[in-house]
């Protein structure tokens, strides 16, 4: 099974009007990285304010952390790595990014 992460440029859409009701789109897809298996690590780094769509076809829910050296293990956000978050099987999970982040994928223990 695999883990597939897109990297897509965020795009502010509204209907123009001064009162304009915005809304956040996904824009254009800058890279997309797949991940053989969980555990596992991601080589892309993201740039500032990109969104990233992760979608994994594991059997069973996986961990999943982002980050500028992730580990899905930590329990407690670093400087370094956000804590570790629950990523269910075959669902879209979306992420707002800051520069250099990537992810670090492992099985839910």
């Amino acid at each position: 099974m695999a883990i597939k992460i897109t990297y897509m440029t965020p795009n502010v859409q509204s209907n123009g009007t001064p009162d304009a009701l915005r809304y956040l789109a996904l824009g254009v897809c800058r890279a997309a990285e797949t991940v053989p298996s969980a555990p596992g690590t991601t080589t892309t780094a993201a740039l500032e304010g990109e969104l990233a769509i992760i979608v994994s076809t594991e059997a069973t829910t996986i961990i999943g952390a982002h980050g500028s050296a992730p580990d899905a293990a930590t329990t407690t956000a670093s400087g370094t790595s956000g804590a570790g978050y629950a990523i269910p099987p075959n669902t879209p999970y979306v992420v707002a990014l800051k520069a250099g982040d990537k992810f670090n994928f492992k099985a839910f223990a």
